[in-house]
């Protein structure tokens, strides 16, 4: 069954004429769907692909999809060889691995996934504190030292 409109009795509807002033690629720019990202978070994306892709190659592993082990790896690499700052990695690089495992794959990170980064963060975290603790142990070890020759 089809249905048919006739045109309308007052002229020109307000779609008509968005219609007729629509580029081609405007308008089909319209239906694309999924997520959109910012300038920012796009830019975001392009590090992390690089950082990846890097340590993707001198490892040897397929980059994506994104695995656990691997992911993990290179999060602990990143944070504890790398020095890369714990916020970045909490804040830009795993959230931005995530979305472009989504991109290319379609399906979000599996908890498999999710459950190996949230390991190699907490497993950065702890090695910081413990390497602050140290350091601390140091200090304080050479003011003792320091004060006990005067």
């Amino acid at each position: 069954m089809y249905i048919y409109f006739s045109a309308s009795v007052r002229g020109l509807l307000r779609i008509d004429t968005a219609l007729e002033a629509l580029s081609d690629e405007k308008f089909f720019a319209l239906a694309c769907t999924g997520p959109r990202y910012s300038e920012s978070t796009l830019k975001k994306h392009i590090w992390v692909i690089k950082l990846y892709q890097a340590f993707s190659e001198r490892s040897g592993i397929v980059p994506f999809p994104l695995d656990a082990r691997h992911a993990a790896w290179f999060i602990r690499m990143i944070g504890l060889e790398a020095d890369y700052a714990v916020g970045s990695i909490e804040d830009v690089i795993i959230p931005s691995l995530k979305r472009i495992h989504r991109e290319m794959t379609g399906m979000d990170t599996s908890a498999e996934i999710n459950a190996s980064l949230a390991q190699a963060l907490k497993d950065i975290k702890k090695a910081l504190r413990n390497d602050a603790m140290q350091l601390e142990k140091s200090r304080q070890s050479l003011t003792t030292s320091k004060g006990s020759l005067v």
